[in-house]
């Protein structure tokens, strides 16, 4: 599976719990305070919640972040000091890295599972003679206590702690060598791919559809996978890689200037491909069917978000055009419409493409949530607080609305004429 910032604090439980007595993991527990102190300076930096009447999460994670810099620094300079406390410097990275990014809830989720890993590292430590009586050790135990009284008073909801569960590293996937064990590996290392075009400003409307081919495909999968888990018949999931299909058809009315270039292969192509590879590989046991393509279904979500944040920054920044026929009708094009001109896209003409997005959003999500009900009997479910936090996201009167979506958007503009 990939790794996600919950599996590498997770570490640091199971490595203090495995080796009691242990003066090498002792140590190891106490550098890792110093990691974590780290990741708690970032989570600090930008907690500035003032506005929201949340004053007491920045103190209490800068109380503990404070105490966990003590402790770590206090036998810095110990003969024979542990450095392999591999699991939370990775954690510390990617939390300072991902940080900036966060909204209030999540940075809250995360501080919290950290106060949760920095209090295995000090009760461990203080397990062992050196560190029994630390009054560094002691503090961190105090403030850990602290997060967690404000914690229950002001607990993150559940779209928070979906962070946990995001993928921030995954094993390459070769297209040429695929097969099903690889798809939690194939569809997180798109994800991120995805991320990090679009944080370089790389991402091409090129790209963009080979991912959305690429869900499509995963899609497809997922919906008569929901049927097989379900043993019954789920014609209503079928909806699911249509509307994909539907997205792509949409995207295809605007290009950026890369659709037509000339052929070459891209991280996210490569990706793509070797998604679409391993959805259509065999599993090996219904066990591993089901557990795989959960990890799947949960991504689609986010691939649908990235593809509507992508487009709307494409349109605000002036990078979008499309044949003046393809676009909404408005009085102010009439001149190109009837010319058939090329046309700089603007973001008010984008609007279908959004509602496509969208609903391959919500349903994508519900098909990740069907397929969560037999996670009790059949394989399990390997992101937990990710998938409550979809179903929270899809309230009746959203479902609704989805029927509709493909009929507004194909009737909102007329088809393409290339």
């Amino acid at each position: 599976m990939p790794t996600s910032v919950r599996d590498l604090l997770d570490v640091i439980a199971d490595v203090t719990a495995a080796a009691p007595g242990s003066s090498t993991v002792a140590d190891t527990a106490v550098t890792a305070l110093g990691h974590l102190g780290r990741a708690l300076d970032a989570l600090a930096d930008q907690a500035d919640e003032t506005s929201t009447g949340r004053t007491r999460r920045p103190l209490v994670i800068r109380e503990l972040s404070t105490a966990c810099h003590r402790a770590a620094a206090q036998w810095s300079t110990t003969p024979g000091r542990a450095t392999d406390s591999a699991a939370a410097a990775a954690a510390a990275d990617a939390i300072g890295t991902a940080s900036p990014h966060l909204d209030p809830d999540e940075r809250w989720a995360l501080a919290i599972e950290v106060a949760v890993a920095a209090g295995h590292a000090a009760a461990f430590a203080r397990g062992y003679g050196p560190y029994a009586r630390s009054p560094a050790l002691a503090r961190v135990l105090l403030a850990t206590e602290l997060v967690g009284q404000v914690a229950r008073l002001d607990a993150p909801d559940s779209r928070g702690r979906a962070y946990l569960d995001r993928p921030i590293a995954a094993a390459p996937v070769s297209p040429r060598s695929a097969t099903y064990n690889d798809v939690p590996n194939a569809v997180a290392a798109l994800v991120l791919a995805v991320e990090r075009s679009a944080r370089a400003d790389t991402l091409t409307m090129r790209d963009t559809l080979a991912v959305c081919a690429a869900a499509e495909s995963g899609a497809e999968h997922a919906a008569t996978a929901a049927a097989r888990l379900a043993d019954r018949p789920a014609p209503q999931w079928s909806r699911v890689p249509n509307t994909w299909r539907l997205l792509q058809a949409t995207l295809m009315r605007y290009d950026d200037g890369s659709r037509y270039a000339a052929p070459s292969t891209s991280n996210l192509t490569e990706g793509a491909l070797a998604l679409h590879q391993a959805v259509t590989a065999d599993a090996a046991s219904l066990d591993q069917l089901a557990t795989a393509v959960r990890y799947l279904a949960n991504q689609l979500p986010t691939i649908g978000a990235q593809v509507e944040t992508a487009f709307t920054q494409w349109a605000r920044a002036g990078r979008l055009f499309a044949k003046a026929r393809a676009l909404p009708r408005s009085e102010e094009r009439v001149s190109e419409f009837i010319a058939d001109q090329a046309v700089i896209v603007r973001p008010p003409e984008i609007g279908r493409v959004l509602l496509v997005a969208r609903a391959v959003q919500r349903q994508s999500a519900a098909l990740a949530v069907e397929l969560d009900r037999s996670a009790g009997h059949i394989g399990r479910q390997p992101q937990p607080h990710l998938i409550r936090a979809l179903a929270a996201t899809l309230p009746a009167r959203a479902r609704t609305t989805d029927r509709t979506a493909a009929v507004y958007a194909l009737a909102a503009a007329p088809a393409p004429t290339r």
